[in-house]
C-alpha cells in the first residue's frame, strides 16, 4: 500500500529508477526509502514542522508520514 500511495503522487520509483529497477513488491527497500524522503518533503509544513524548526527528511514512515497517507488514502 505504500508503495502503491507514493506511485499514486508520482514518487515512486524515485526520479532516476524505473519499476524495472524498483518493482511494486512490498519491501521496504532503498527506493522506497528514497520515495519517502521525497513524500516527506513535499509535505514538509506538515511532516517535518516541529515546534517552530524544519526537521530533515527521515525516509521512514512515522507517525506524521503515515497520518499524511492516510489522510490522502486511507478509507
Amino acid at each position: 500500500s505504500l508503495q502503491m500511495a507514493l506511485h499514486k503522487e508520482g514518487l515512486y520509483p524515485p526520479a532516476d529508477k524505473t519499476l524495472d529497477d524498483c518493482p511494486i513488491n512490498g519491501l521496504f527497500g532503498n527506493c522506497v526509502f528514497e520515495s519517502v524522503k521525497s513524500f516527506q518533503e513535499k509535505y514538509a509544513d506538515e511532516i517535518l514542522a516541529e515546534n517552530g524548526k524544519m526537521e530533515k527528511a527521515g525516509g521512514f514512515a512515522g507517525p506524521k508520514t503515515l497520518a499524511k497517507l492516510n489522510e490522502l488514502y486511507g478509507e
